[in-house]
């Protein structure tokens, strides 16, 4: 039971750096497009 438990909590957190890691490049494509939008303006 416990071992279960344990690779459950090993499995949420490397879905959750998974995801971490997504949402960070996401965040930066974006930072990267509003300064690309800025320098044209």
């Amino acid at each position: 039971m416990i071992r279960i438990v344990n690779t459950n909590i090993v499995n949420c957190k490397m879905e959750f750096a998974f995801l971490h890691k997504k949402n960070t490049n996401y965040l930066i494509n974006i930072k990267v497009g509003i300064l690309f939008t800025r320098s044209e303006n």
